[in-house]
């Protein structure tokens, strides 16, 4: 949902946006054509790659609105606003985060689509595994990283495919499931120490 006073054209003319409509249909097309699990994995590290980018950004952009909402001015490292809105004004950084919000969103989707594809389009499977709310933000997550490596491990030492849940709107129980070569799949909580 977008913060009040936001003309549609706003968003769909902002360059972040339509940027994001590009790399969309790619990615379907990429998901579409993926024939292994090889082929599973680099479309996975693609989405992950455009989630993480979308998210930082709209974290900054976040922080931004924090501090413009305190009286201050955006923390000097935020990235510059690509609208082409008043940098001076609150609602210039709510338009950034709330497209970003949208983008991430829209690539989710995408991973919705990953899902339904891995689970067999089994409605029971990913009923099961949408039970719980949300889980919100995945960029700057305390265990993002190891749940990267859990994928990262499934693929590089077991030759299996794991789907990692945050890269979708649907999958909101466990953080990855690992599918198995005997067609069995385990969906696990990854833990992270120290």
């Amino acid at each position: 949902m977008f913060s009040p006073g936001f003309p549609p054209d706003d968003v769909f003319v902002h360059p972040r946006h339509e940027a994001a409509q590009k790399a969309l249909p790619d990615l379907i097309g990429q998901l579409r054509a993926a024939a292994n699990v090889k082929d599973g994995y680099e479309f996975q590290q693609e989405l992950i790659a455009y989630v993480r980018e979308t998210e930082e950004a709209r974290n900054a952009f976040s922080k931004a609105v924090k501090r413009m909402g305190d009286g201050k001015s955006p923390q000097p490292d935020a990235p510059e606003p690509q609208s082409g809105g008043d940098p001076s004004l609150l609602e210039t950084w709510q338009l950034e985060r709330d497209v970003c919000e949208r983008i991430a969103r829209q690539f989710r989707c995408v991973g919705d689509a990953l899902a339904w594809r891995v689970f067999g389009f089994e409605r029971r499977n990913i009923i099961a595994l949408c039970q719980n709310a949300p889980p919100g933000v995945w960029a700057g997550k305390a265990g993002a990283q190891a749940e990267l490596d859990t994928v990262e491990q499934a693929y590089r030492q077991d030759g299996q495919f794991a789907i990692l849940h945050d890269m979708t709107n649907c999958l909101n129980i466990g953080d990855v499931t690992i599918f198995r070569d005997d067609g069995s799949h385990e969906t696990i909580e990854v833990m992270r120490w120290g």
